[in-house]
Order: C-alpha cells, then structure tokens, then sequence
C-alpha cells in the first residue's frame, strides 16, 4: 500500500488571525476613504463660497471673452476636423479660474471615490450627433410652415404681441435691428413615417412669432431692418435651408449668444438652457420674450402666449 501524505490543517489560530488581518486592512482602507472625502467635503465648501462671493460681487459667469472663446475653439476643432467628443478639445476657465476641459467624464478611483461629490462647473459642454434629414420634400415642409403662419397670422395671441410692439418701439432709445431666436425648435420632422403637419405646428409658430416681431419692429421703426437670427443645435440641414429661405439667419451654438447687444429682441419660449441668465452676463438687449406654452381650447392651435416683453424707455 502507499503512504497517503495530507497538508496539514491550519489551526483556528491561523484562521482567526488572517480575518483580523483582513478586516484590519479593510477598516484602515474605508478610513482613507473618510479620509479623503473629508478633505474633498472641504475643498467643495471653499469653491462653493468662492461662487458665492463672485456671485455677490457681480462678476458674470457667463462672460462674453468666456463664450467668445469657447466659439473659436469649436470652430477650430471642426475646421482641424477632431471628431466631436475627442479629450481636452475645449478648455474654458469659470468665473472662480477652475479650468476645466470637455468632454470631461469622471470616474471614481483611490484618490477620487466619489466622483458626484464634485461641485460641478456653471458651464458644461454636451456633445450631440446633428440629425439627418428626414427625407421630406422642402417644397412641402415649406406649405406646411406657411399654414402653421397663417393660423398664427389671424390668432389673438398675434394681435396682441403686434400691439405691444408697436407702443413698445416709440419708447426705445435706439432702433432694434436683430431678433435673436434660441431652441424654437426644428421643422423637419425627422422621419418619414406619420403625418409631420402636427409634429412641426409648435416648432413653426414660434418661428412665425419671430417673424411677425421683425416686420411689425422694422415698420414701427420707420423702415430701420430687423433682422432674425436663430440658434438651436436641433436644425437639419434642411431646416437651415427652409430657414434661410423664410429670412433667417441660422447661427451655430454659441454664435447666437454673441449676436446679442443693446439692439436686440430676445425670442426664447421653453429653451434647454438658462437664456436669460446667459444674456444678463453678456449684454443689456433691448427686449426679452418669452412664455409657455397654453393648451387647445376651443379647436384653437397651441400657441405660444406672451408673458413679458420688457423694453427699455
């Protein structure tokens, strides 16, 4: 017969003494942990009351260099043809001087464990894929607009808006000369399937609106142009082109934000980013619209139902 030969068996001891070891590690590592988000918790609280204190102050967070400069470098990187999204293209520095660069992904590591706790930055780039183009004919896209306009053309809502314009232009110090538009939405429906009449109704009647804000604004000026600029990273290029041929001038994103001066009406209804806050950092314009949007009644077309036109005297 063989000899059979067995490892000896680790004793309790051993077994009990390598959990202490491991729980020990375990321990001294959630202490590093603590450790090291005690120590971000402060350098947040010293960021956050530097945002105050800039915001207290009155230093713009969305200055016009700031915006300017993030203009140039998208139009740099498109010229160079870096693909949208690549690492550190975009470089900005915020009111409080943190720079920061875009895309900019954290994820959680040993020196930073939880990267939501993080004081986010007041300006932040977001990369999204242009639309292609449905497929619609211009030609019927441009009739249906037109419809959309003419039911815009005869509502109350148009009466009034022209109205308050008409008195609001015999108070203004200086002509206004450009309508600047933000995310009033495509008119391309994006796909072939359904009826793109309705889709593109709320879309096409603010754009109605902003154009019925140039005529009225360039007749009660005597014949001073108001031009109409829009900005809204949704367009096609076949929303450009309709655009284009109803007497837009479609801007890419930022470039609408540094058309706006103290000759200019605002138009945004529900946009996707603070347009108000942006504009007060960058200029005094002349006028601001905007609003919400009002349910059907009485078989009426959704429209767009002016809150506020503020005009400066």
């Amino acid at each position: 017969m063989g000899n059979n030969i067995s490892q000896p068996s680790r004793s309790r001891t051993e077994l009990l003494e390598e959990r202490l070891r491991k729980a020990c590690a375990e321990h001294q590592r959630i202490q590093a942990i603590r450790g090291r988000s005690s120590k971000l918790i402060d350098e947040n609280k010293k960021i956050i009351r530097a945002y105050i204190a800039a915001y207290e102050s009155g230093k713009p967070f969305f200055a016009r260099e700031t915006i300017a400069s993030l203009d140039q470098q998208l139009d740099a990187a498109r010229e160079a043809g870096i693909p949208e999204g690549k690492d550190g293209i975009i470089t900005l520095k915020d009111v409080v001087d943190r720079e920061v660069s875009w895309p900019y992904i954290t994820h959680p590591s040993v020196t930073n464990p939880n990267p939501h706790m993080n004081v986010p930055y007041p300006i932040t780039v977001y990369w999204e894929k242009s639309e292609k183009p449905s497929g619609w004919r211009l030609s019927d896209l441009e009739e249906a607009f037109r419809e959309h306009q003419e039911s815009w053309n005869k509502s109350a809502t148009c009466r009034s808006l022209i109205k308050i314009l008409q008195e609001s232009a015999a108070k203004l110090q200086m002509p206004i000369k450009k309508v600047v538009c933000f995310d009033l939405g495509g008119l391309d429906p994006r796909t072939l399937h359904g009826e793109f009449f309705d889709w593109m109704r709320r879309s096409a009647t603010q754009h109605a609106a902003a154009l019925t804000m140039a005529k009225t604004l360039s007749e009660a000026q005597g014949g001073v142009e108001a031009k109409c600029y829009t900005q809204d990273p949704a367009y096609t290029s076949v929303d450009e082109q309709l655009l284009a041929g109803l007497g837009f001038e479609v801007l890419g994103d930022p470039k609408g934000f540094l058309e706006v001066d103290e000759s200019t009406l605002v138009f945004a209804v529900q946009p996707k980013m603070p347009v108000r806050q942006i504009v007060a950092d960058l200029a005094k314009p002349a006028a601001m619209v905007w609003g919400k949007i009002e349910a059907n009644r009485d078989g009426e077309i959704s429209r767009d139902k002016i809150d506020e036109a503020v005009g400066r005297g």
